[in-house]
């Protein structure tokens, strides 16, 4: 049985869900039916060890996104390759993607074109996500989403809604190789097992509302000084968000940490998730948290009823203010039943509805039909 050739296109290999992703469905795979290969656009990036492990071939086709070669590398790429299937991650490589896919199908039938959506509505400008997702959509064969409003934000732009495929995020929190002999959080930050943790995983980007957690945490340590907010990632955001900090008094109360890898350490060390959250779901940091047993307490951006949420959820609570984030989190924090409670409910929504395995084996269920 011939195997189905597919090549996975991303903008980079650095830190990031998507890539999580990538390397998840990579490692996972059935190789005796499917060949996969992965290239970024520009610079390698902390996975490329481990991508290079279990993909066919790698490779970065350029330095910079603004390298004059990178489109004919990646034409060239695509052409030589005989790719059954173009699988597309993130906007930029999406828009270039499906550019040169399409050429080489309409001339050869193939590759067929999927783009799984990482990016939301709210995240970037109206003409910015219609140029990522909505323009190239008459290249695209099908778009995957990972939740109701992603399919949503979709059909708002007039994607053809038989072109939308919903297959859960996979999580598995061990992924990520980590050295036991490495770091202990608590250890590391010189913290005692008593002390409260709050920990948050996400790019140092004004999307991701770390401002509004950063102001909720002043109110926190007014109530309990002993409480950590740890900051775990890197981004445009860093300066302003460590200035914040800075002039809020809150140098001993919250702590930057970088960019970092050991995210089984940092769950384990950590008594609650904080993050953001738009319709129910939120992103594979959250979710990896939850597969610890860790509640969830998430900025409300989309107005969501909190009650509605709790009730149908089970783990997250949302806030739609920084009074009412730091009320939840002092609440948690003065309840420890509630929060055991509320964390193995997590663990097992993540269970029941979101394993490594069944995704997987869904994009191994999808990948064929694209060529009937």
């Amino acid at each position: 049985m011939k195997k189905l050739k597919i090549l996975h296109l991303i903008d980079s290999f650095n830190l990031g869900g998507a890539q999580e992703l990538v390397l998840s469905l990579v490692k996972g795979i059935n190789k005796d039916e499917f060949e996969m290969d992965i290239a970024c656009l520009y610079g390698w990036g902390i996975y490329a060890n481990e991508i290079k492990l279990y993909a066919g071939q790698t490779a970065s086709l350029s330095m910079s996104k603004y390298n004059l070669r990178l489109p004919f590398s990646l034409f060239s790429r695509i052409e030589k390759g005989h790719y059954d299937v173009l699988h597309l991650h993130l906007e930029f490589s999406t828009l270039l993607g499906a550019f040169f896919g399409y050429i080489l199908g309409q001339l050869k039938g193939i590759p067929k074109i999927v783009t799984t959506v990482h990016l939301h509505r709210y995240q970037v400008s109206a003409w910015h996500y219609y140029l990522a997702l909505g323009l190239p959509s008459f290249m695209i064969d099908k778009y995957i989403v990972w939740c109701g409003m992603l399919h949503n934000e979709l059909k708002s732009i007039r994607i053809n809604e038989q072109k939308i495929v919903r297959i859960n995020q996979g999580v598995n929190c061990h992924l990520v190789k980590w050295d036991n002999k490495a770091r202990n959080l608590r250890k590391e930050l010189q913290i005692s097992a008593d002390t409260p943790v709050l920990l948050s995983v996400a790019r140092l980007h004004r999307q991701r509302c770390l401002d509004f957690i950063i102001r909720s945490m002043r109110l926190v340590a007014d109530q309990n000084p002993q409480a950590l907010l740890v900051l775990a990632g890197s981004g445009p955001e860093e300066s302003a968000l460590r200035k914040l900090t800075n002039d809020l008094r809150l140098n001993d109360n919250v702590v930057f940490l970088g960019l970092r890898r050991d995210l089984p350490n940092l769950f384990s060390n950590c008594d609650i998730y904080v993050t953001l959250s738009l319709d129910e779901e939120i992103g594979v940091a959250g979710k990896q948290a939850m597969t610890y047993a860790k509640p969830i307490v998430a900025v409300n951006k989309a107005g969501l009823d909190k009650k509605q949420v709790l009730e149908k959820t089970k783990y997250l609570i949302t806030a739609k203010t920084e009074k009412e984030m730091a009320e939840e989190l002092l609440d948690l924090l003065r309840n420890p039943n509630k929060k055991r409670t509320m964390g193995l409910k997590a663990k097992h929504f993540i269970e029941e509805n979101y394993s490594h395995e069944a995704f997987v084996r869904n994009h191994e269920r999808f990948y064929p039909t694209l060529l009937r």
